[in-house]
């Protein structure tokens, strides 16, 4: 485990902050709060389902709000400043979790829906070598 992952797994946020919480760590990093953030961070905050990017983009795209490139931008963006996090399922797909605390995904293979597990639920047992 690296010193970064260590500290975001050591240091729990809130599961789901406010949008007012989000816009405040947007401008602590020095990030501009603009209209097409608003509304990305503002579907995540519905959408507790890991949507995919093409979800994020339908839903705010329907309203005008951002493109799909600013949606790709913005949730790298957000990724770096640690107030997402991506799931990768089998199938290669991103899904998107405001929750950064330290947990686990199930992806569904049937539905594609990707579900948090508790560290304490997922636990790994390695044999010992014969």
């Amino acid at each position: 485990m690296t010193t970064k992952q260590q500290s975001r797994a050591d240091s729990p946020k809130p599961r789901h902050g406010s949008l007012r919480d989000y816009e405040q760590r947007l401008r602590e990093e020095g990030q501009f709060v603009t209209v097409q953030r608003r509304a990305i961070l503002r579907y995540l905050l519905r959408h507790h389902d890991h949507p995919t990017t093409a979800q994020i983009a339908a839903g705010v795209g329907r309203s005008g709000a951002a493109s799909l490139a600013t949606v790709y931008n913005n949730l790298a963006l957000f990724a770096k400043l640690q107030l997402l996090a991506a799931a990768r399922t089998p199938d290669g797909e991103l899904h998107w979790d405001l929750r950064v605390d330290r947990h686990h995904h199930l992806s569904c293979q049937g539905c594609g829906q990707v579900f948090d597990i508790e560290p304490a639920a997922a636990e790994v047992v390695v044999p010992a070598p014969a």
